[in-house]
C-alpha cells in the first residue's frame, strides 16, 4: 500500500524486502564481526588526534633540532642537551634565550 501511495513500482517492493530480510540474516549470523569492526573503526577515530599531535610535536623538536645546529654551529657530541632544548622549544618554553649566554652545548 506504501508503494501505491508515494507512485513507487510494485516491482521495488519485491527487491527492498528480499534485501532486508538478508540484511537481517547476514546481522544475525555476523554479529561478532560486525561488532568487532565497529570497534576497531572507532579505536581509530578515538587515537587519532593522539597520533596526529605526536607527529607534530615530533616534527616541532627535529625542526627545532635542525635550528639549533645551524645557528649555533653545534656538534653532535652534545645530543642529549640539543634534544634537551629543543623539547623546551616546542613546548614553549624560553630556554632557547639563554642558550647564546650558556657554554653547556658548545663544548
Amino acid at each position: 500500500m506504501f508503494f501505491v501511495q508515494i507512485g513507487l513500482p510494485d516491482k521495488w517492493l519485491v527487491h527492498i524486502l528480499k534485501s532486508k530480510k538478508r540484511a537481517s540474516e547476514f546481522y544475525k549470523e555476523e554479529k561478532k564481526i560486525i561488532f568487532s569492526i565497529f570497534l576497531f573503526i572507532f579505536a581509530l577515530g578515538y587515537f587519532q588526534p593522539v597520533i596526529k599531535y605526536s607527529n607534530e610535536k615530533l616534527n616541532c623538536q627535529r625542526s627545532a633540532l635542525n635550528y639549533l645546529k645551524n645557528k649555533y654551529e653545534l656538534k653532535d657530541s652534545k645530543k642529549l642537551a640539543l634534544k634537551m632544548f629543543a623539547v623546551n622549544f616546542c613546548n614553549g618554553g624560553n630556554e632557547i634565550n639563554n642558550l647564546g649566554v650558556s657554554d653547556e652545548i658548545k663544548n
